[in-house]
């Protein structure tokens, strides 16, 4: 049984930030096990820094951008990346092995050297399944991907791994991080398939429909094609080549939403595209100025810059709703000097969040978004607190693969200060081979109790837990 549950109070360790090199930059960091072991012989590489948008164009493609370079951890699980091109945004990717991959999206540039936090691989877990089409047939060479994280919150580093579909649209994929996260599948011609899992186990059967096409043409606002300009529906991204043309295929049928992000805060959007399966509607967008929301995000003791901060533009106000995606206007990051720029934007009042791993989230209400003049906000993040220890038995040993969390609130006590994410509990994480555990990116709270489960044994529950931001 477990008998024994010990918590001790960790401070998080922040970036550190180093005096920068003339002409170039290090991002230094460790790669770990879930255990806290460091992963010899990683493969480490960086690319070009890529936005939401710009990411969702290569899922859609099915491609993933060209690296700049590579190394490898060595036998700390240490690795260094070297930055000398100025003006260069990089993002950092540890490639799947063994065990799950890792994105580091950033972004990081020549300016100045950084140590990241220890990126934290999970215990790998297997997934497997099959894919098939509306009829019940195989679907072929379809892209699988297994991603960790929370139903209500993203994290800062993306953990995941994927598997291609055989001829009999069977998927296997060994090293899926962790026990929850999401599942996503994707072909040419088909609705993308996405889904959150609470607990992997056994074949997954995923169907994908098939979908409609949009194409068309996008302009400039004086009427001439417009180039490199992203264009979406949903989950689905294209770019727009010289002549300004885009195709977007496997949409879901029903009225769609068509938007367009180009340069200099140009955008366009259609509410209103009725999409078929099978039939190929053409839309043509024109672009024009949009209001955009800039900024600052520092963090509130040292007064630092902070760097990839995630920023949403929210058009709503609180909801009931268990995903806030339809609220979200835009997104954006802050660049290395903390700073921020959200456009494509309507001209409105928007609520703008930040959120970073080991802070807690701010959002400033009732900022005004005008095509004329952009809205402006400065934000401070509160260093959030942490707690970390280690799970044994009766006799002291580790117990590993234990579930650790604080026990959840009930009423609407809990709906008001936490939101309906609040009755399902707040994030845990599973204790390693040595039966340690951290969580992180807490409020500042008393008399917590927190709990660790596990089949065949009695919860351990320690109670009276108390979390100071900062520590």
């Amino acid at each position: 049984m477990i008998a024994r549950l010990f918590g001790r109070m960790s401070a998080l360790l922040p970036l550190l930030v180093l005096a920068p090199a003339a002409g170039a930059a290090t991002v230094s960091g460790r790669v770990l096990d879930s255990g806290g072991n460091p992963v010899r012989g990683a493969k480490v590489v960086w690319e070009a820094y890529r936005t939401d948008e710009e990411t969702l164009v290569d899922e859609t493609k099915g491609s993933t951008p060209a690296p700049l370079g590579e190394t490898a951890t060595d036998s700390e699980g240490r690795f260094r990346v070297v930055l000398d091109k100025p003006g260069v945004e990089a993002a950092i990717r540890v490639l799947p092995g063994m065990l799950a991959g890792a994105l580091l999206p950033g972004p990081y540039d020549s300016s100045e050297d950084v140590e990241v936090e220890d990126v934290e691989l999970p215990a790998a877990e297997k997934v497997s399944g099959r894919v098939a089409d509306e009829a019940g047939k195989p679907v072929s060479g379809a892209k699988v991907r297994v991603r960790s994280g929370s139903l209500f919150e993203e994290e800062d580093v993306v953990r995941y791994a994927e598997a291609t579909t055989a001829a009999d649209g069977a998927f296997s994929i060994g090293n899926a991080p962790g026990r929850t996260g999401r599942l996503s599948v994707r072909a040419p011609g088909r609705v993308p398939f996405s889904q959150f899992m609470t607990r992997r186990a056994g074949a997954e059967k995923v169907g994908l429909a098939s979908g409609g096409t949009i194409s068309g043409t996008v302009l400039d606002p004086m009427g001439k094609p417009a180039e490199g300009v992203i264009v979406l529906a949903g989950s689905l991204a294209a770019e727009t080549g010289a002549s300004g043309t885009y195709r977007l295929r496997g949409v879901a049928p029903g009225i769609r939403t068509l938007e367009a992000f180009g340069k200099d805060d140009l955008a366009a959007r259609n509410d209103a595209v009725r999409v078929k399966t099978g039939e190929t509607p053409e839309v043509s967008l024109r672009l024009a100025r949009s209001a955009t929301v800039t900024g600052t995000v520092i963090d509130e003791k040292s007064r630092r810059p902070l760097p990839g901060v995630r920023l949403s533009a929210s058009a709503a106000g609180f909801s009931f709703s268990f995903r806030d995606g339809e609220t979200i206007s835009r997104r954006a990051r802050t660049d290395v000097k903390g700073k921020f720029r959200i456009a494509g934007l309507a001209a409105r009042r928007y609520s703008i969040k930040a959120s970073k791993t080991d802070y807690l989230p701010a959002t400033m209400p009732g900022v005004v978004a005008a095509v004329s003049a952009p809205g402006t906000v400065a934000i401070a993040l509160q260093k959030a607190a942490g707690v970390a220890g280690r799970v044994t038995d009766e006799k002291g040993a580790p117990v590993a693969g234990a579930p650790v969390r604080f026990v959840a609130e009930q009423g609407i006590r809990a709906i008001l200060r936490g939101g309906p994410a609040a009755l399902l509990g707040r994030p845990g994480v599973t204790s390693g081979l040595d039966g340690a555990f951290r969580l992180r990116g807490l409020s500042a709270e008393k008399n917590l109790t927190l709990e660790a489960t596990r089949p065949g044994y009695v919860p351990g529950r320690r109670a009276g837990v108390t979390l100071r931001s900062g520590e």
